[in-house]
């Protein structure tokens, strides 16, 4: 005996994308790149400070022993 199982998509309002405003540069003197306005940092990719993700079970190499 088989079962069929549709699926259907969701109704409603899709939830509106965060912008962070229009004609940004990044906020390095010596740095003139537009920014995105859904970027949400004040600097470029180049200049943001660098975080790193959390990975379960595995230790970076800054904390090797």
């Amino acid at each position: 005996m088989s079962t069929n199982v549709s699926a259907s998509r969701p109704t409603g309002r899709r939830r509106k994308l965060k912008t962070y405003g229009d004609d940004r540069v990044c906020s390095e003197e010596s740095c003139s790149t537009r920014l995105s306005k859904y970027n949400r940092n004040d600097q470029c990719h180049t200049h943001a400070p660098r975080s790193f993700p959390r990975t379960r079970g595995v230790l970076g190499e800054a904390h090797a022993g």
